[in-house]
């Protein structure tokens, strides 16, 4: 059958270029007729409905079209033209597949570069259950070489008919003159024996083309100034249109608009094809193209979008009522500020469609600007194709030579090679290297052979392939592996994939392998991802992690301020954490991609790659150091960088400013990488801190870190009126020389005071509440240490009005070093006991009465007796005793008729001791938010002034303290 359908397509060549000129009308009546759907300025340049103009020999075989065969590609499969009522035209291209792979092309289509294109068709897949359909595109030239090649994703079992397109693609390159249509069933490890794969109605459409690029391959700049924006317009069907160019910010905001008039020159198509191109051929309407540039006069560093739209010449001169848009464009630019790149890092990227997006020249002009030290890339490339392995040396080479490793991914063999048409698509790492050597050696021995020298690390299948874990005897396996992969003693670093479920399936190995990928099916969260890397280590390999970014929306082409900076903030701090449990290696595992990623699958920036870079420059090879108290209480973690500069990450839910001295030469970076110098206030830094996380550079190294040592011997003062409580404050020289000087132990002031209580509140004997609730005896103190050395300064606490909790207290130092310096240190100790807790929650009633609930546990040896004081604003003081208080809960509730006035205002609670010397006075928030009456009243009616009773749930507005 093979036979007869080649010599009918050797027979019906004479007879091309008389029914070429009679079907072309026909295409062109049957475009218009059916529309290219979303396409209107689309010009039909082929149309196959496999009917009787496509098969003029009747031998059920569409002319010109060729099946591939070949090994893998059996004869047996049966493709023809059949009959089907439920087709468009009655007609169909059918492929029984009888549990084979099978592929068909069309011919050869005439087209130009200076058009884009797109494939539109009619798609019926009946019982696929291990294959998948592909369409494809594959761009020419003259010689049949294919220069550019588009993909549909693939597609199984179909309900019916199924309309498919490719989306439209522009050709690449100017050798382009022609274009094949493919249609590619593939199989996997098992083949469909029932199966059957049909194709109707393939249609191929020319579009005009609007080209917007830059003067950067990647859009990423390191100046503000010398950016050139470039609009080519090919094809369009209007000789002068409009071209307006706008530029947006991040979150959409119009910065600049400019309007430009197109000079468009009419096109003129060449007749120098060869003869075995016929189809798209034919005479079409007359069109135009042009170019223009545009500079964007950008203010300041950041992620930028530009709109291009092409609008009608007509409707642009007001002869229409409305603005016809003929074609748009957005591109994205990303303005870095510049920072210099760390010489080592845990930073990275994975490429693992190599040059799919960007060449290999021009990757290795953005990533060592934008903070990366670690890239890996698939290198198995194909032995007839030498040039792969020239372009990748190169790169390897260029990279090196800017403090980037490159990790040679060993996944699977290219298309191209005889291997690959032998084993199945997917086939998992392990699988394919546990077949006979002989299989797979040979394919790869060209690329270690001229990469092993070059590479020094490599891993072993492609990312999330963890094919390995499990393996039986996988220490002897991988070592076997190493010793036929590199024979010749090469010292390299081998890796593979792990999963985080896994973690003690190597435990008690020895490790043959240096490092481990972690997955996980999901991308964690910064809680998630510190506990798995909290993990202890089950063998000596190097942990590397994957931090994903979160998604952006799809809904929308533009984010919002708020939106940018949740997403931006989230995946910061998700790196910082990486940072702080210690990963070796930080990973993206697929930087260009349009969902997620860091650039976007064209090659352009995404929203989060100034926050990738920021962070990565920041953070670099650094080494995490701890936390410390800040006084308006803001999270963060500082690193020393291998510069020996110290870097603090900062962030607070709530907006709040950090006043304190971090040194003399600090700065303040946003995540976009855009600085400035913190405000003064003396000789204190005014640090504004938001939920969107900031780097704070420069701190001083001595300061940070006694900042960060300084401790109390003791952390809890018992609420004990009467008597001294004895404590120490410890603390070390880190300066490299000895110092001496002074310190000042101050007791902080809470915002809020209880005056505001009323006189009601000082109306009983003991439960006055001022300002001077402790004092320290002494309070200050004189100190000489040399470099190193660590010393205590001791001192009383006798308690006054303290209240019951956590309280500020702050330690001034003055130290003179090489120069003298005054800092401040921020710290908190507990008033109360150890064996009394204290809970205060707080609901509104809909009758209007505010409820108090008080939950006390006493897990002292004896049992206490208490007196209770409740002191609200205008009103009298509510008592109650508390009996016998032991390890269970005591709960009573206190009851203010009309008490709306008093939410949100504070309330003094005091608790005496009446066989004991301790006092606990409390200050909290009444709530906003009301319980529902029937409730809180059944509940209340069971448990008031019982010793036993169950803590209830606690509303929103919950005040809360334990000692």
């Amino acid at each position: 059958m093979q036979h007869n359908q080649q010599l009918a397509i050797r027979n019906s060549q004479s007879l091309c270029a008389f029914f070429c000129a009679w079907v072309a009308p026909l295409i062109i009546s049957a475009s218009a007729a059916a529309g290219e759907g979303r396409h209107v300025e689309a010009v039909s340049v082929f149309h196959c409905s496999f009917g009787e103009d496509w098969d003029v020999n009747y031998d059920s075989w569409p002319d010109r079209w060729i099946r591939k065969t070949g090994p893998g590609f059996p004869h047996y499969v049966n493709i023809a033209i059949q009959d089907d009522p439920t087709a468009a035209n009655g007609k169909c291209l059918t492929m029984d597949l009888d549990g084979a792979a099978a592929a068909v092309s069309s011919p050869p289509i005439r087209v130009m570069p200076r058009f884009s294109y797109v494939v539109e068709g009619q798609l019926k897949n009946d019982g696929l259950n291990y294959s998948t359909v592909v369409i494809t595109l594959d761009f020419c030239d003259s010689n049949g070489r294919v220069l550019q090649t588009k993909r549909s994703k693939p597609f199984s079992t179909t309900s019916g008919w199924m309309p498919v397109e490719l989306d439209p693609v522009e050709p690449s390159d100017p050798a382009i003159d022609r274009a094949v249509l493919g249609l590619q069933v593939q199989r996997s490890t098992k083949g469909d024996l029932g199966g059957r794969v049909s194709l109707a109605e393939v249609r191929m459409a020319r579009l005009p083309r609007i080209t917007v690029s830059t003067n950067n391959p990647a859009n990423v700049y390191t100046a503000l100034e010398g950016i050139v924006v470039r609009c080519e317009l090919s094809g369009i069907p209007e000789r002068d249109p409009e071209i307006r160019f706008q530029l947006l910010d991040a979150s959409s905001n119009v910065l600049q608009s400019d309007r430009v008039q197109l000079n468009g020159r009419l096109i003129v198509e060449g007749s120098d094809q060869g003869a075995e191109v016929t189809d798209g051929i034919s005479k079409r309407p007359d069109c135009y193209e042009g170019s223009t540039e545009w500079r964007p006069k950008i203010a300041d560093y950041g992620y930028y979008r530009v709109d291009v739209k092409m609008i009608s010449s007509t409707s642009a001169k007001g002869d229409s009522d409305e603005e016809r848009e003929l074609a748009s464009r957005t591109i994205y630019l990303a303005v870095v500020p510049p920072l210099e790149m760390p010489r080592q890092g845990e930073f990275g990227w994975t490429l693992p469609a190599g040059d799919g997006s960007l060449s290999f020249q021009d990757l290795s002009r953005l990533l060592p600007q934008v903070g990366i030290n670690w890239v890996k890339v698939p290198v198995w490339f194909d032995e007839d194709d030498p040039g792969r392995g020239d372009e990748l040396i190169r790169f390897v080479e260029l990279l090196g030579a800017m403090n980037i490793d490159v990790v040679g991914i060993i996944d699977r063999p290219p298309e191209t090679s005889e291997l690959d048409a032998r084993i199945a698509r997917n086939i998992p790492i392990a699988e394919l290297l546990s077949l006979d050597p002989s299989i797979w050696v040979p394919s790869l021995e060209p690329v270690m052979s001229r990469l092993s020298l070059r590479v020094r690390w490599w891993q072993l299948g492609r990312e999330y392939d963890t094919s390995f874990v499990g393996f039986p005897e996988l220490s002897k396996r991988i070592q076997e592996l190493r010793t036929a992969l590199f024979r010749f003693g090469q010292d390299v670093r081998l890796g593979l994939s792990w999963d985080w479920g896994s973690m003690d399936a190597a435990a008690g190995q020895t490790a043959t392998w240096d490092f481990q990928q972690m997955c996980v099916d999901s991308a964690p969260t910064e809680q998630k991802l510190g506990e798995l890397l909290a993990k202890p280590r089950e063998n000596t390999a190097l942990r590397w992690v994957f931090v994903e970014p979160p998604p952006r929306n799809p809904d929308s082409s533009a984010m919002s301020a708020a939106a940018l900076d949740a997403r931006s903030s989230e995946f910061v701090r998700r790196l910082v954490t990486a940072k702080v449990h210690g990963a070796d290696a930080i990973i993206v595992s697929n930087p260009f991609n349009d969902e997620d990623g860091l650039m976007r699958a064209s090659g352009m920036p995404g929203e989060l790659l100034l926050p990738w870079r920021t962070t990565a420059v920041m953070l670099g090879g650094a080494e995490y150091l701890g936390e410390m108290t800040l006084p308006a209480g803001s999270e963060n973690r500082i690193f020393l960088r291998p510069d020996g500069q110290v870097v603090m990450v900062v962030w607070s839910a709530a907006p709040a400013k950090e006043v304190l001295c971090l040194g003399n030469k600090v700065r303040q970076f946003d995540i976009f990488g855009r600085s400035n110098a913190p405000e003064q206030q003396g000789r204190e830094q005014v640090i504004p801190v938001g939920p969107t996380p900031t780097f704070v550079l420069g701190l001083h190294e001595a300061i940070t870190r006694w900042r960060m040592a300084v401790s109390f011997e003791k952390h809890q003062v018992p609420s004990i009126f009467t008597t001294p409580h004895r404590n120490s404050l410890r603390f070390q020289n880190y300066f490299p020389q000895g110092v001496g000087g002074s310190l000042k132990i101050v007791v902080e002031q809470e915002r809020g005071s209880g005056e505001h209580l009323g006189r009601e509140a000082n109306s009983v004997e003991g439960s006055g509440f001022t300002p001077d609730r402790w004092t320290i005896e002494p309070p200050q103190g004189n100190f000489q240490l040399a470099a190193g050395q660590t010393t205590e300064f001791p001192f009383d606490i006798r308690l006054k009005n303290a209240l019951f909790g956590k309280q500020p207290v702050r330690v001034d130092f003055k130290v003179e070093a090489d120069e003298q310096f005054e800092f401040s240190v921020y710290r908190e100790m507990e008033v109360g006991t150890e064996d009394l807790t204290l809970e205060v929650n707080t609901h509104l009633e809909k009758d209007g009465t505010l409820i108090i609930e008080q939950l006390m546990t006493n897990s002292a040896d004896r049992l206490a007796d208490l007196k209770c004081y409740l002191y609200a604003k205008g009103r009298r003081p509510e008592r109650m005793q508390v009996y016998r208080l032991g390890p269970s809960v005591d709960r009573k509730v206190y009851r203010f008729p009309d008490g709306k006035d008093l939410v949100g205002n504070e309330m003094l609670l005091e608790i005496e001791e009446l066989n004991g010397p301790r006092v606990l006075r409390y200050r909290f928030v009444a709530a906003v938010e009301s319980k529902k009456a029937e409730e809180s009243d059944q509940d209340i009616d069971k448990s008031e002034d019982t010793d036993d009773s169950k803590p209830a749930d606690a509303d929103a507005g919950l005040a809360t303290a334990g000692s």
